[in-house]
């Protein structure tokens, strides 16, 4: 924890003591969901808590949903990665991926709040984050490839294309 605290101003460490006191068991839940490891869920909740600590004056709350939806989306991204390089390193095939993470969706909006909330809802998951940490986070499109780890390319044209699908399925759930 300490260590954290060395990229906080010091009058905001307190607020960062309590968002991690908060969420750092959430944070295992869905990295361990992921790795099926505890180590390297320590490692996801540890990356994600420095990059948190990195980014702190941007979140206006240390314990709110908005900050939940930001630290789970940057751990299971991480979680991920982390994934990844570990099948790499052990020659398997990446093609289980898609199998072994369970789809979570403890950053989905719940349907009732409206029509946009369910068409996030039905977006894919990629979209869905990086939509979710530029429009409702505030977070560049620079900031959130080094948040995903993506490159900038790649983060605009998942903006971009996520925007598309997602006018695509309001307009659909206007003609039901």
């Amino acid at each position: 924890m300490l260590i954290y605290c060395t990229l906080i101003e010091e009058n905001q460490q307190d607020d960062f003591e309590r968002m991690y006191l908060q969420y750092r068991q959430l944070l295992y839940q869905v990295a361990f969901g992921i790795l099926h490891d505890h180590q390297l869920a320590e490692d996801a909740v540890s990356t994600t808590f420095w990059k948190a600590a990195e980014n702190f004056s941007k979140i206006s709350a240390p314990v709110c949903p908005k900050t939940k939806r930001f630290l789970v989306i940057v751990c299971e991204r991480t979680a991920i990665d982390l994934y990844r390089k570990q099948r790499q390193q052990d020659s398997a095939s990446l093609d289980a991926l898609e199998y072994d993470i369970p789809d979570r969706n403890a950053v989905v909006l719940p349907e009732e709040e409206g029509t946009l909330a369910a068409a996030l809802a039905r977006l894919p998951k990629t979209y869905r984050e990086v939509l979710l940490l530029r429009y409702d986070l505030g977070y560049s499109t620079g900031e959130i490839a080094q948040l995903l780890s993506f490159s900038e390319a790649k983060t605009a044209k998942c903006i971009t294309r996520g925007k598309q699908k997602l006018r695509q399925l309001l307009e659909e759930g206007e003609g039901v």
